[in-house]
């Protein structure tokens, strides 16, 4: 990925011409669906948290989040405690970082539970924190003060099968959809939070177990989630009734328990299409979807050799195209439109996001980021 070529680009759809440096395209892949990936400079991820000491930083949990910022999450060995902290995706400056979270605290620790999961709000004001033994905290930011929290279930060691609870918050940050994953495994229920009052608004029942992370719709007014039976389903947040479902082709059932970071479904930015990974033969198949009306069109489809809560596809901001692990350093670029792929690139790190609508931005061990460049 070192050397560099100038992406060529016609007026017109049809004439669209990437060119592929450093990373290899697909096999099943069009010549001039080629993409090149220019690797830009690494940057140095740091973090001050106070006292005129900056330590290097290494998230494993990261999201764009508003005003061109990143938010990360990650554990800091020398202070010995996890940090959230805020960067300015185009210069890594940081901007924002939370109190510190010590392992010895109960609600952040999760009670020595092996499985944890992170999810932001979208305008960076709360994060929640979700844990195996089915206890639920949410901290507002960036002083990390929690306002919500859920018992856990207290009862000795967590099975092999324990899920920690799924939370997505919508849009608008005011509404908490949290499922009833816990000790026993996947649930099958979604409580919708008032994020004011806390309150319970409506709860979604999902008969077949929820497989996914439950996806809100951009206008907030629909949740998408992949049940455990194989269908994908869109439920009226309204009414919590469930508005459409259709069976997944070629979904392979009891190889995914799930795991609270993967896979959800992607939605593009208007709304009338969904992205989906889940468990196929060798592997995950990636599907696309178009809504008409109350009916879900099957699209095109594409194969990748890693899991789905590995390969778990982010849409890039604009919806243009499609970004999914193949393996923990390994990714692929697809076009939204036909979920044709692009590029298979070796990334410089396992933890790798959109920053803007053509940059990638991957980190590694190294406490750095590497921003990868469409074009």
């Amino acid at each position: 990925m070192a050397s560099r070529v100038r992406m060529v680009c016609c007026t017109t759809a049809a004439c669209v011409v990437w060119l592929l440096a450093g990373c290899g395209a697909g096999a099943g892949s069009m010549q001039q669906q080629t993409l090149h990936i220019q690797r830009l400079a690494a940057q140095p991820i740091t973090f001050y948290e106070g006292d005129e000491e900056i330590e290097p930083f290494t998230p494993f949990m990261a999201v764009l989040g508003p005003q061109g910022r990143v938010l990360t999450f990650g554990f800091a060995a020398n202070e010995g405690a996890y940090y959230i902290t805020i960067y300015d995706a185009a210069t890594w400056q940081e901007r924002g970082i939370s109190n510190g979270f010590q392992p010895t605290d109960p609600q952040w620790e999760c009670d020595q539970t092996p499985e944890t999961s992170t999810f932001f709000s979208a305008d960076a004001t709360k994060v929640a924190r979700a844990c195996a033994d089915g206890s639920v905290t949410v901290f507002s930011l960036p002083n990390a003060v929690p306002v919500f929290h859920q018992p856990g279930a207290n009862n000795g060691d967590i099975a092999l099968a324990a899920r920690a609870p799924i939370a997505a918050f919508s849009p608008d940050g005011r509404t908490l959809a949290l499922t009833d994953d816990g000790p026993s495994g996947p649930g099958e229920h979604i409580t919708l939070l008032d994020t004011t009052s806390w309150q319970t608004r409506r709860a979604i029942t999902v008969p077949g177990g929820i497989l996914s992370r439950p996806a809100w719709s951009p206008d907030g007014t629909r949740l998408a989630v992949l049940a455990l039976d194989g269908t994908l389903g869109i439920w009226n947040v309204a009414t919590g009734t469930e508005s459409t479902h259709a069976a997944l082709p070629r979904y392979v059932a009891g190889t995914a328990a799930s795991d609270p970071d993967g896979p959800a479904p992607q939605w593009s930015p208007d709304g009338g299409s969904l992205y989906v990974t889940y468990p196929a033969n060798n592997g995950s198949l990636l599907s696309m979807w178009t809504l008409q009306g109350q009916a879900l069109i099957p699209g095109p489809t594409a194969s990748i050799a890693a899991p789905p809560d590995l390969a778990d596809p982010h849409i890039s901001p604009g919806g243009t195209y499609l970004f999914a692990h193949a393996a923990p350093t390994q990714g692929i670029i697809f076009t939204a439109s036909d979920l044709r792929q692009g590029a298979s690139c070796a990334l410089p790190g396992a933890l790798t996001i959109w920053t803007d609508a053509r940059t990638l931005a991957s980190f590694t061990l190294e406490a750095s980021v590497v921003p990868l460049r469409l074009g």
